[in-house]
């Protein structure tokens, strides 16, 4: 086959002269772009036209600035995201009564929770998503308030045997220094703020391994490193059936007073009575304490349909 050739007027270059250099090439966009300013954008941040109450926009047009790649993700992206902000993909139940919710899957109420230490976090499919990095540990807790005695009830779900996580309760807020446990004059400050979930309050236990150890005050279902077989300040501790990879488990978490009862798909766990008067406090003893929090450690455990009545 014989190579076709640039047979052009005399004098103009050939097309492989004429070519572009990098980042010289050119996408329609912005003319619709989104912002908070009505007077330095065409759509707010949901592509919604300022001038209108029904009207959206979507794709590439409303980005407010380009460069050279093809922008058919980011188009893609933002109309899916202006899509779920219109029509969620699950409109959130009533919770039972006497119980209201504390994330019931939108971002609403997802931006009521705060993020501290290793990882982040995410909000898929209308669940909490915690991504770990490198082992480093985190947490996300509901910034809001915090609480005293309470039915806490929420699903979870772990993507593999292997995963370990765990749920927070009556810890001090993570963002404040720490009183020292002998001489409370003394406050101790975190580089990892989550680990002032885990010194301060009580975690309940998502790990069907048991790591490192086997010994079932680490497994799922028992109030984490607390000791089990009927030892004096233990917790009286029955394994549940295995939690299964992909599959949503239902979880109640009863706090009264010092006692705290766990279930997992109705079957008690574990029943445990506090005696130390320096950690998991109510907030009505400090209104410091008494926080709930989500737990990012190794794998992606996640969790939906938050909800909470307080005793």
């Amino acid at each position: 086959m014989r190579a076709r050739c640039w047979s052009g007027r005399p004098g103009q270059a050939s097309p492989r002269a004429r070519r572009g250099t990098l980042s010289s090439t050119h996408h329609e966009s912005g003319t619709l772009w989104l912002g908070e300013d009505p007077s330095s954008s065409v759509t707010d941040v949901w592509g919604r036209l300022h001038e209108s109450d029904n009207l959206h926009a979507v794709g590439p047009a409303v980005l407010p600035t380009i460069g050279s790649p093809n922008p058919m993700l980011s188009g893609v992206a933002l109309a899916r995201r202006t899509g779920d902000h219109l029509v969620p993909a699950s409109q959130p139940t009533a919770p039972e009564s006497g119980f209201r919710y504390l994330f019931d899957g939108t971002d609403k109420t997802f931006a009521l929770w705060r993020g501290v230490g290793g990882g982040a976090f995410a909000l898929i499919d209308g669940a909490i998503v915690p991504q770990p990095v490198g082992g480093e540990l985190g947490l996300l807790y509901f910034a809001r308030r915090p609480f005293s005695d309470f039915i806490l009830r929420l699903q979870l779900r772990v993507g593999s045997v292997q995963d370990n996580s765990g749920i927070f309760l009556r810890s001090r807020d993570p963002r404040r220094p720490v009183p020292d446990r002998t001489d409370p004059a003394k406050t101790h400050a975190y580089l990892n703020q989550a680990w002032v979930a885990v010194h301060t309050g009580f975690e309940v236990q998502i790990d069907d391994t048991a790591a490192p150890d086997g010994l079932d005050k680490h497994r799922t279902g028992a109030i984490y490193d607390i000791e089990t077989g009927g030892v004096p300040g233990g917790q009286s501790y029955q394994r549940p059936a295995p939690l299964v990879a992909g599959q949503w488990t239902d979880c109640e978490i009863e706090v009264s007073g010092d006692t705290y009862t766990i279930r997992l798909n109705g079957a008690q766990t574990t029943v445990f009575t506090n005696t130390d008067a320096w950690r998991g406090k109510p907030a009505t003893a400090d209104p410091a304490s008494g926080f709930i929090g989500l737990q990012a450690h190794t794998g992606m455990v996640g969790f939906r349909n938050i909800r909470i009545k307080e005793l």
